[in-house]
C-alpha cells in the first residue's frame, strides 16, 4: 500500500492557498535547517531562537522577511522580531490553542531551550 501526503492543512484563519503554503513551509524549513533554532514556549508565547552560522549572514533578514509575510497571512498571531544576542522570534497568540495552529513548524524535540 503506497500512502502520499497532500498539501499541509493550514490554521483555519490563514488567507494562504495551497501552493503558497507549500512554498512558505519550503523556506520556513530552510531556514530551521540552516540555523539550528532552539524553542521554548509558556502558554500563549513560543520563543525561538536562531543560531548564525559562520559565514552565514542572512538568518535575521530572511526571518525578518517571513515574519513579515506571517503577519500577512496570519494576522491572529502576533510575530515579533529582535536581534538582540541572536536572531530570535516571538510569536504571541490570544490562545494556547491559537498558537498551536503554527507550533509545530518550530517545536522539534531536538531544538527544545533547557527550562
Amino acid at each position: 500500500m503506497v500512502f502520499t501526503l497532500g498539501p499541509p492543512e493550514l490554521p483555519v484563519a490563514c488567507t494562504l492557498g495551497p501552493t503558497d503554503g507549500i512554498e512558505r513551509m519550503q523556506r520556513w524549513q530552510r531556514l530551521l535547517d540552516a540555523a539550528d533554532p532552539a524553542f521554548s514556549r509558556a502558554g500563549n508565547r513560543l520563543t525561538v531562537r536562531f543560531v548564525e552560522p559562520a559565514g552565514h549572514s542572512g538568518v535575521l533578514a530572511e526571518l525578518e522577511v517571513l515574519a513579515a509575510a506571517e503577519r500577512e497571512c496570519c494576522a491572529f498571531l502576533d510575530w515579533d522580531v529582535s536581534s538582540a544576542g541572536q536572531p530570535t522570534l516571538t510569536i504571541t497568540a490570544n490562545s494556547a490553542e491559537d498558537l498551536d495552529a503554527v507550533a509545530g513548524l518550530f517545536t522539534r524535540p531536538a531544538h527544545r531551550l533547557p527550562d
